[in-house]
């Protein structure tokens, strides 16, 4: 079984230990890439490692009866998060996303 190209299993003909430990490394960068998840001296290894900090800002405000009122802050979170995660593995940049601020309120 292979999730992006990792062994899970130790089994079949892309299995080698670097995998497993790759794979490992990779959950755990993608794991703590939210600000929120980390404890304040892991955010602070982070800062003094030269990680960037990214801010989303969103909305609440009327959506109409389809969608919560916090959907633009929830759609800008998802894309902060996966922005960090697709810089984190392609150009190996450390990225903390922040809270999502919400700036403007229409209710």
């Amino acid at each position: 079984m292979e999730w992006n190209g990792f062994s899970l299993n130790g089994e079949g003909p892309n299995h080698t230990e670097s995998s497993v430990l790759d794979f490992e490394a990779h959950y755990a960068m993608r794991r703590m890439v939210q600000f929120g998840e980390l404890t304040y001296r892991e955010i602070r290894q982070r800062a003094d490692e030269g990680c960037l900090a990214l801010v989303p800002t969103g909305c609440t405000e009327q959506q109409g009866p389809h969608l919560p009122v916090s959907f633009d802050s929830w759609l800008v979170e998802t894309i902060a998060c996966a922005a960090a995660e697709e810089a984190t593995r392609a150009y190996g940049i450390c990225v903390l996303v922040l809270p999502t601020l919400p700036v403007r309120s229409d209710l």
